[in-house]
């Protein structure tokens, strides 16, 4: 039986062998033109493919979601560059959900190797057939690359850390409508350092990309069952029935309005609650009876011209309930299950309510003003200076003469010496440092991305004490950069500021190199503090620095009515803080 079975299955084997040849041959006409076919096409890609512009993107090709379809490399960048500038990222949390620019959260565009990642097509792979259409079909998933501020995402880090963050719910008490409520236990979240770093790294860089960072849980340790006795306590409150006199007027307040004059109160050791009185709550009720039985204050506006009062409108004095006493005897009244009856609060006169508006005047004290009131109500410790250029040179600062560590602001001092010696002819800009890069390589690197090696590198070409004492030669006496043995690098936000008055001025180096330094200062990456402040298109030229908390921008703004140099050096601030300024201060000049 297996004999006779593996002969049949072989002769059916051969019989389908044979029809499939007899197809094949009756077809060979058919075949051998669709073969033609393939090939004349295969052809055609390839030639299709080595014909076309090796400066050029193929058609189709996107990178990072931004359409760069057919275009020159130079056009490529400039478009990274708007999107490195305007660039917005989604970020997600547990808690909320908002949109900062790339440069906020220590990330940039590396241009130069992102265009590269999406023209280069070498001419080996030209031969393959087709192999641009796999090169356009694999574009869509090709995200941006990207540079990391290790200060900017470290400060971004720290900064989420501190503000995002939610402790474990243990089971709570609380009144609603006059109603009691237990609820739940529910778990909270934290952050960590290396993690939100790592999430941030991570997140690929692509226009409308959502970046949602995963927290570490945090549990809870009280339940529901653990709150029963204060409830009770809290319900036989409520049903207190209290009666309150004002000026001859009765009120009675209901289960809901008692239910929003009591709170619970956590001690942080055993995790005991106690009922506590919400005195807020109960002030704004008697402002309730007020407008009833009181008479509002007037409200006098105060007029400020430079910090000084010019003007002042009169207005009445008013009547309201002594709030103190009330507090204390409404409280005693609650807690006491015994006393009942009618509550008489005294009524007491109160002075009129002041509005403060401040103006400035177009003179160096309206400018001192306007920076002092800024300082005043911001968080953090500056040294401002605001020096007009052009027109008639107004002047304001704010500890001009403090000293701050110069985080990455010194980088423009330093490249005041590099161009100062090859001015000189003792260093020439193709000369190799000690990093393999050109002198001319490592100065653009250094002022643009605020890259940390090239400096170093520079540093030690021009000498670390050389360094110093051509700065202090230069009259830029508050400034020391040579921490080689330790420490920080320090200078003032006076020597900063006029460094950039007499490189603007052309005093510190020859007319071309002087056009150099501002050109790269003009196109430096990180632009969310002082250029956010002004009007789209207004050139800026820039240096910023960020190093553990040190946050500073010092700039030149070159207005449309007015050229001023703003210089913003703090411990504690930060580029929204710097932004606001800067939009302050360049419609003081530009009115």
């Amino acid at each position: 039986m297996t004999t006779k079975s593996t002969t049949f299955r072989v002769h059916r084997v051969r019989h389908h062998q044979k029809l499939w040849l007899q197809w094949i041959e009756q077809h060979r006409r058919l075949i051998d033109a669709l073969l033609v076919i393939v090939l004349a096409v295969a052809l055609l890609s390839v030639v299709g493919q080595l014909l076309y512009p090796a400066d050029r993107t193929l058609p189709l090709m996107r990178i990072g979601a931004l359409d760069v379809s057919a275009k020159h490399k130079d056009a490529i960048l400039a478009q990274l560059d708007e999107y490195a500038h305007y660039g917005e990222v989604t970020i997600k949390t547990p808690s909320r959900q908002w949109k900062a620019k790339w440069q906020e959260i220590g990330l940039n565009i590396d241009r130069e190797a992102s265009v590269e990642a999406v023209t280069s097509y070498p001419l080996w792979e030209r031969f393959i057939p087709f192999s641009s259409i796999m090169r356009i079909h694999q574009s869509r998933e090709l995200p941006l690359i990207a540079l990391t501020n290790d200060e900017r995402l470290q400060a971004f880090a720290e900064k989420l850390i501190a503000e995002d963050k939610q402790a474990a719910s243990d089971a709570a008490v609380s009144i609603k409508d006059g109603q009691i409520i237990v609820s739940d236990a529910k778990n909270g979240y934290q952050y960590e350092l290396a993690e939100v770093k790592r999430q941030v790294q991570a997140a690929p860089m692509i226009a409308q990309s959502e970046l949602e960072l995963v927290a570490k849980t945090v549990p809870y340790s009280r339940s529901k069952e653990a709150l029963q006795a204060i409830a009770i306590e809290a319900e036989q409150i409520l049903t207190k029935s209290l009666q309150l006199v004002v000026a001859d007027k009765n009120y009675q307040p209901d289960r809901k309005t008692i239910g929003q004059w009591i709170t619970f109160a956590e001690d942080e050791r055993s995790k005991k609650l106690t009922i506590l009185v919400n005195k807020d709550a109960i002030k704004a009720y008697l402002e309730h009876l007020d407008r009833e039985s009181g008479i509002e204050s007037g409200t006098s506006t105060v007029t400020l011209l430079d910090d000084q009062e010019i003007a002042r409108t009169p207005a009445s004095a008013g009547r309201t309930v002594a709030i103190e006493p009330a507090l204390q005897a409404i409280e005693q009244r609650l807690r006491n299950a015994e006393q009942s009856g009618e509550l008489k609060l005294q009524l007491v006169t109160t002075p009129p309510k002041i509005i403060y508006v401040r103006t400035y005047s177009q003179a160096n004290s309206g400018l001192q003003a306007l920076i002092r009131d800024w300082e005043a109500t911001n968080y953090g410790e500056y040294g401002i200076v605001v020096r007009e250029i052009t027109g008639t040179q107004r002047y304001a600062d704010w500890q001009p003469d403090k000293r701050f560590v110069t985080a990455s602001t010194f980088k423009m001092f330093l490249a005041y010496t590099v161009l100062n010696k090859i001015q000189q002819g003792s260093i020439m800009g193709n000369q190799q440092t000690d990093m393999g890069w050109t002198v001319d390589a490592c100065m653009r690197e250094m002022i643009v991305n605020s890259t940390n090696p090239c400096a170093i590198s520079l540093q030690n070409l021009v000498g670390w004490d050389t360094v110093d004492t051509m700065l202090h030669q230069a009259g830029f006496m508050a400034t020391y950069l040579n921490n080689q043995g330790g420490g920080d690098k320090y200078s003032t936000v006076r020597d900063e500021t006029n460094f950039l008055l007499r490189l603007n001025a052309g005093t510190l180096v020859d007319k071309g190199h002087t056009e150099y330094l501002l050109g790269l200062l003009k196109r430096q990456i990180w632009r969310a503090g002082i250029p956010s402040g002004v009007p789209r298109g207004i050139a800026v030229a820039d240096k910023v620095g960020l190093y553990n908390g040190w946050v500073h921008d010092v700039a030149i703004v070159y207005g449309p009515k007015s050229t001023y140099i703003l210089g913003i050096m703090s411990r504690g601030g930060s580029d929204p803080q710097f932004a606001d300024l800067s939009r302050r201060v360049y419609d003081f000049f530009n009115q």
